[in-house]
């Protein structure tokens, strides 16, 4: 089943690229939310997010969620 993802900066001290999952409690956190698309798996969501952000990683919460 497919899922929409999301690309965002984690603001604090150091400012994380991720990508997150919608309902993800850390997307309502951080700054600079943009939809990246719908896709199949979080990875997939990962793979599109680095056309544009090469430096930026799943988050931690969403990956523990897709397990």
């Amino acid at each position: 089943m497919s899922g929409k993802y999301y690309y965002a900066v984690r603001r604090g001290r150091t400012a994380l690229q991720e990508v997150h999952c919608a309902g993800c409690v850390e997307l309502a956190e951080a700054g600079g939310v943009r939809f990246i698309g719908t896709f199949y798996s979080l990875r997939h969501g990962l793979q599109s997010a680095r056309l544009r952000h090469p430096d930026c990683v799943i988050c931690l919460r969403c990956a523990a969620l897709q397990r």
